[in-house]
């Protein structure tokens, strides 16, 4: 299969057989926490938390569905993630599909066995969500594209889901309790908390030598899906979080060639990049954004001075004090999950305050 219309043919041939099987999974697992809201309400009530605009959500869009598999709920939390055995399976599946659709949809580069990948985690994404009708239909996809390609020899194994938490740094564990924060929405389906921070899951999106190719078109433009859909998820991000944690998601640790590789790739995605080195999601207005997500960062110099100084604006209204007042910076810190005022700390929150100026 050398041909690249056929081969994109085949991916989405895949895509629009799992974006049919999704909807009715996803309608009966969260049936009862919805109240007779359709599930696409808690996709809005996300967006609009965080303040993005409002998009068009439709049941049956595979992006939205895929969505409600990749992301925190809410207080829900992560519904479809329900194999003790496998914590995390569905949303890492659900997150190698999103690349992939996001992949055929831009036009960007698809290779053969793109083809092969789509049908298999769709198979995998559909079987661990207990649809074994839909899991063996996106098999039989799979195994022609496997025929097509390998004839009876062994097809490509299937790329891993998780990597090893040893090679990447996530959230930490507070060193204060986060303080209850009123939600933004009244009556969303996401609790009565602000949306908390919820860092990037690892997943692993493509091969070292993708990476490690960035002159190829199909490599680099396989890595800037990967930029993109972290910066989406965590975003505003750090570029130098950011760099580390696309380098994860191809199976390598971070290096000063491969870094300055990456800051490349990151000029080059649409998303602002603010003068502290964050960036944003596309769809974020920096001068109208006023939120803040609570919960701890891995690093100091992983908290955005922005969303700090949005937090800080918060408290100095709640507490009646100026931003510098110790009680108002106490509590930005908690929110934050942290306590002791280290360098780094005290640099971020002189940035933040700056930005209240």
């Amino acid at each position: 299969m050398s041909d690249p219309v056929q081969t994109r043919h085949e991916v989405r041939r895949a895509l629009d057989a799992v974006e049919e099987r999704l909807e009715p999974l996803i309608d009966a697992r969260l049936r009862e926490f919805l109240h007779g809201l359709e599930w696409t309400e808690i996709l809005r009530a996300l967006d609009e938390s965080r303040g993005r605009p409002r998009g068009q959500y439709s049941r049956n869009d595979l992006a939205a569905q895929l969505r409600m598999l990749t992301e925190r709920l809410g207080e829900l939390g992560y519904p479809f993630d329900d194999d003790p055995r496998h914590p995390r399976r569905v949303s890492s599946l659900g997150t190698q599909l999103r690349q992939l659709r996001n992949t055929e949809r831009h036009n960007d580069v698809l290779e053969p066995h793109d083809a092969w990948r789509a049908g298999d985690h769709a198979a995998q994404l559909l079987d661990a969500l207990g649809d074994v009708e839909g899991a063996r239909r996106l098999a039989a996809i799979r195994d022609d594209v496997g025929r097509a390609l390998y004839g009876g020899g062994q097809p490509m194994p299937a790329r891993r889901e998780l990597m090893p938490a040893e090679d990447i740094d996530g959230a930490v564990t507070p060193e204060v309790p986060i303080p209850a924060i009123p939600a933004v929405l009244d009556g969303a389906p996401l609790g009565d908390e602000r949306l908390a921070y919820e860092p990037w899951h690892p997943v692993i999106l493509g091969e070292r030598s993708d990476i490690e190719n960035l002159k190829r078109d199909a490599c680099r433009q396989r890595v800037q899906g990967a930029l993109k859909i972290i910066v989406e998820t965590e975003g505003p991000v750090s570029t130098e979080r950011l760099a580390r944690l696309t380098a994860a998601a191809f199976e390598r640790r971070i290096s000063p060639a491969l870094r300055r590789s990456l800051m490349r790739q990151i000029k080059q995605l649409p998303g602002d990049i603010d003068s502290d080195g964050f960036i944003w999601p596309v769809d974020i207005k920096l001068a109208e954004w006023t939120q803040f997500g609570p919960g701890p960062r891995a690093k100091p110099e992983d908290l955005c001075p922005r969303e700090v100084a949005n937090a800080l604006r918060y408290w100095t209204d709640q507490l009646g004090a100026p931003a510098s007042a110790p009680e108002v910076q106490a509590a930005t810190l908690a929110t934050f999950g942290r306590q002791r005022r280290t360098a780094s700390v005290r640099e971020v929150l002189n940035r933040a305050e700056a930005l209240l100026e």
